[in-house]
């Protein structure tokens, strides 16, 4: 009897196993479904901007224009006490990616684009539950694929063509926003190497130059224009109804550089602490996540108290010259969030949702 209770015991964990390598297979080809070939083509249902007879962007909501009009004055203020740098870039990089905008004002620009989104919502063409840009691995895309959502995720690792940094990749950026449904999860985690403390004797990110660094290097004004679109795309993300989320190691000044300051002011923006550790990663890494929603706060977690993190630390501190030194073989593990991670952000999310 014994020998056939194990038989049968070791048969049926063989079932579970080969159930559980199915489920994966499934998010695995769902995710590169999702992500790697989602390009222009992919979106070309919502490419189109509605037009009248004369060729003019149009509106079916004129009450909601307005508002939207009357919601970018009110940013463009903040942002003007910011410095103004969101008005000074950012019609520079839409045109970019819509060549025919060459000279509309900011505020046309971007009315435009919720135009678009709101027209393509009303004729049941947007189906995006989630969008994750700088999305890396993907580990949070594959659990809200888990959840049953909908949704892209964008990363140069995945394909090229999501390069914001050129007008192609924008552009499809652009258009994967437009695709979104109302609620939506927008996530927002920018590269973070030129923001970091590890970097700071190099990129020379200060109070002093608003945290834009020694713009004589190539990679601070990469960085500078990353957050820059990154603020972009969390107003438009705010204005659109989405859920926004935007993660950032503890130690990055990204919040601090002007586009972003402006954009996390104007919606009200508030930052949850947490550790990286706390979801199964490796190392502490503390975070810092930032939204506009309440969803966020159930993300927060406090410090743990582990024998394993000094061993764990991503960067080791000079007693004598007060520099740091990052442990490269832990540094580029601790840029992919855990499964762990994403499952508790869709739960966070979904979660607050419930009545």
């Amino acid at each position: 009897m014994t020998s056939r209770a194990n038989v049968n015991g070791v048969a049926r964990l063989q079932e579970q196993i080969k159930a559980i390598q199915q489920r994966e297979a499934i998010v695995d080809q769902k995710l590169l479904e999702t992500s790697r070939l989602i390009d222009q083509q992919s979106m070309a249902a919502v490419e189109e901007f509605p037009l009248d007879p004369n060729g003019v962007i149009t509106s079916e909501e004129p009450e909601q224009v307005q508002e939207w009009t009357e919601q970018l004055k009110d940013f463009f203020s903040v942002d003007d006490r910011c410095g103004g740098r969101c008005q000074q870039t950012w019609p520079r990089y839409i045109e970019k990616a819509y060549p025919w905008m060459l000279g509309w004002s900011l505020e046309a620009m971007l009315v435009a684009l919720l135009i678009r989104t709101h027209h393509h919502r009303r004729n049941g063409r947007c189906w995006l539950q989630y969008l994750e840009v700088f999305a890396g691995k993907g580990n949070l895309s594959r659990a809200a694929i888990e959840a049953g959502l909908q949704g892209a995720s964008l990363d140069i690792e995945m394909n090229q063509d999501h390069d914001i940094l050129q007008a192609y990749g924008l552009k499809l950026l652009l258009s994967c926003l437009t695709a979104t449904v109302a609620g939506a999860l927008l996530w927002v985690a920018t590269p973070c190497s030129t923001f970091v403390i590890l970097s700071s004797s190099v990129c020379k990110r200060t109070f002093e130059n608003q945290y834009l660094g020694d713009i004589q290097r190539y990679c601070v004004q990469e960085g500078n224009v990353l957050a820059d679109l990154s603020g972009l795309v969390l107003l438009l993300g705010f204005l659109l109804s989405l859920k926004d989320g935007m993660e950032q190691p503890s130690s990055s000044v990204m919040p601090c550089t002007p586009a972003i300051r402006a954009v996390l002011e104007y919606i009200g923006g508030r930052k949850t602490e947490t550790f990286h550790f706390n979801f199964g990663a490796p190392t502490l890494k503390p975070l810092q996540l930032w939204s506009s929603c309440p969803y966020m706060t159930r993300m927060k977690r406090d410090r743990p108290s582990v024998a394993c993190i000094e061993a764990s630390a991503l960067a080791e501190k000079d007693q004598t010259s007060g520099g740091f030194t990052g442990r490269k073989e832990l540094l580029k593990e601790s840029q992919e969030y855990t499964l762990e991670f994403g499952r508790s952000v869709i739960s966070a999310l979904l979660e607050a949702r419930r009545p």
